[in-house]
């Protein structure tokens, strides 16, 4: 009887980790609210087109070696040590991860099912680029919802090797993630966060409630995990989520720890438009509405220090008093040469326009180029992209109500 209920599981499981892969792989998807950033899901299984684990471990090799770094390594394959009887090292559980495939099909060393999800770099032209890249990306209905909400603007493409990298496998009723990695000049930036994103996006489109996290056995690893939302979990826990002991591929020196998937965020969005780029921003639903400035129009020139300005009095001392008596959540930061945008939040409508600019609900905000015609723009906004930058020698901004 008990071998029967086991092998039950066994077959449920299996028809449970075949989910995953009808989520679209290597293609590319927008992160909503992280302009600079996109994820995809990659598939190592097929050794003859991607070359398996010698492909990983090209592309996210930074997922490696977080886990190998002091470990001992195999031997060679093909070597009379290789083919003694001997404990499984790190390495080969990584390679079978990736590649979804172990050589002894076994119960307490099943590889199947996983996928690797990685986030990369948006590449963001920064000077007017051919038609091609501006353009919206073809309507195609998405087999699952994954990424933003609306088509890309401009179309997703590659700007560097991943930041993050994660191996994920579906179970019942929860998505395992056993290895979950960052580039060290990466880390602390914000890209873990922004993986976790991606991988609670692929949870929901799923019908997924929890994701369970194969965490390091440190202080400060597992710090980070409970500040992003993880709970350690217990065998109770794991009994009571239908995950039996062989299920998850667990490992010496860690933790198993859980999270519920939160609920999708609603997301309203804008465009922002300069010469012949436009991009398709993102920003919560729920953020409240901007105060009115001023009736009229209100001139700010970047050639002196703000502070400046607002010491003089005038119209910008009283968009400051406004500013400051509504407790207004976006930051506006002048600097010499350089203008830095936080995330603007406000009742904005995803609207087009000619020339140079962004618009949100009854106000706008315009870039009117004072000197020279070379102007990059380049956004950069999002947690561990930074503010949105707009380099020129001198730029006047206006704020317009109702225009």
């Amino acid at each position: 009887m008990a071998n029967e209920l086991l092998r039950n599981h066994r077959i449920q499981l299996q028809a449970a980790r075949q989910e995953l892969f009808q989520l679209p792989a290597n293609q590319y998807f927008e992160i909503a609210g992280r302009p600079s950033l996109l994820y995809q899901i990659k598939d190592y299984s097929n050794v003859v087109e991607t070359g398996g684990a010698p492909a990983a471990r090209q592309e996210v090799n930074f997922l490696f070696k977080a886990f190998e770094s002091g470990q001992v390594a195999p031997p060679r394959p093909g070597t009379k040590r290789y083919l003694e009887s001997r404990p499984v090292t790190i390495h080969e559980y990584l390679d079978w991860t990736v590649t979804a495939a172990c050589p002894n099909a076994e119960d307490e060393l099943d590889f199947s099912g996983f996928r690797v999800v990685a986030l990369l770099p948006r590449y963001k032209p920064c000077f007017p680029p051919p038609r091609e890249w501006t353009g919206e990306e073809p309507s195609k209905p998405p087999v699952r919802p994954l990424g933003a909400p609306r088509h890309a603007l401009p179309a997703l493409m590659v700007g560097g090797k991943a930041y993050c990298a994660a191996a994920i496998r579906q179970g019942i009723g929860y998505l395992e993630v056993p290895f979950f990695a960052t580039q060290d000049g990466r880390r602390q930036k914000g890209y873990g966060r922004a993986l976790l994103e991606a991988i609670e996006e692929m949870a929901r489109s799923l019908g997924i409630p929890r994701l369970l996290l194969c965490s390091t056995d440190d202080p400060a690893t597992k710090n980070t995990w409970r500040s992003l939302g993880f709970l350690f979990t217990t065998e109770e826990d794991l009994l009571s989520f239908g995950a039996h002991p062989t299920d998850l591929l667990h490992m010496d020196n860690t933790v198993q720890m859980h999270k519920e998937v939160p609920p999708a965020r609603k997301w309203r969005s804008l465009k922002l438009c300069h010469e012949a780029f436009t991009q398709r921003l993102y920003f919560p639903a729920e953020a409240a509405p901007p105060p009115a400035l001023v009736a009229g129009p209100l001139q700010l020139q970047v050639g002196a220090p703000l502070n400046n300005q607002m010491k003089s009095g005038g119209p910008a001392a009283a968009a400051e008093a406004a500013i400051r008596q509504q407790e207004r959540q976006a930051a506006l930061e002048v600097e010499m040469g350089t203008t830095h945008f936080g995330p603007m939040e406000g009742n904005m409508q995803d609207s087009s326009m000619q020339g140079c600019g962004v618009h949100w609900g009854d106000d706008s905000v315009q870039y009117q180029p004072q000197l020279g015609d070379a102007t990059a723009l380049q956004q950069d906004m999002g947690m561990g992209a930074g503010p949105v930058s707009l380099h020129q020698q001198q730029v006047a901004l206006t704020f317009a109500d109702g225009q």
